[in-house]
């Protein structure tokens, strides 16, 4: 009985842990995309929007070191995310102001990088994967809706970004793999949902 009792409380935490870092994560993404969507490619809200969508890419595009330097692709994931969430809140904490939101992104960026120094194992490594995850997902957003409007003009930088969206998509699912071995780990090690 107490053996089950533990098990679902472990489980408890994994859902917790998991929703957490979604709604989290999940809100600074689409708050930034959304605010980017129409937006000049000129002045301070023209760079804003291009370096979104290189933190986004980026941050997918870690996946492709995952088999041959896997501490710095996960190190450069976690900074990545980090940022964008220290980007979205530090700046809507103080009224939708740049500095606060950049000094934000830095800060959150080291404490990513730290955490994924410390955090390669158990709960801490899945919400840092989860936050990738959702951002890389974020990227595949991005790059879709942009091949959609290339598509729909019949631009050809459509077909590019096509090409571009099934890569991301790709790149998506090599974090979630992650993410299900680090999750699968976690359940086996603890006994978590098993009879």
């Amino acid at each position: 009985m107490a053996r089950e009792r533990q098990s679902l409380r472990k489980g408890w935490q994994l859902a917790i842990v998991i929703g957490l870092m979604i709604a989290v994560t999940g809100n600074a993404v689409w708050r930034l995309i959304f605010s980017a969507l129409g937006q000049p490619l000129s002045g301070t809200a023209g760079i804003l929007v291009i370096v979104l969508h290189v933190v986004l890419m980026g941050t997918g595009l870690t996946a492709l070191g995952r088999r041959r330097s896997p501490r710095l692709a996960y190190g450069l994931g976690a900074s990545l995310s980090a940022a964008v969430i220290g980007f979205c809140y530090g700046g809507s904490w103080f009224n939708e102001t740049l500095l606060p939101a950049v000094i934000g992104a830095v800060l959150l960026a080291i404490v990513g990088d730290f955490l994924s120094w410390y955090g390669r194992e158990g709960l801490m490594a899945i919400a840092i994967l989860t936050a990738i995850v959702t951002v890389s997902s974020a990227a595949v957003f991005l790059l879709g809706t942009t091949a959609i409007a290339g598509v729909a003009t019949q631009h050809w930088l459509g077909v590019i970004f096509c090409g571009l969206t099934g890569f991301y998509l790709w790149l998506t699912w090599c974090w979630s793999e992650e993410l299900g071995l680090q999750i699968h780990r976690f359940c086996r090690n603890r006994d978590v949902f098993s009879p």
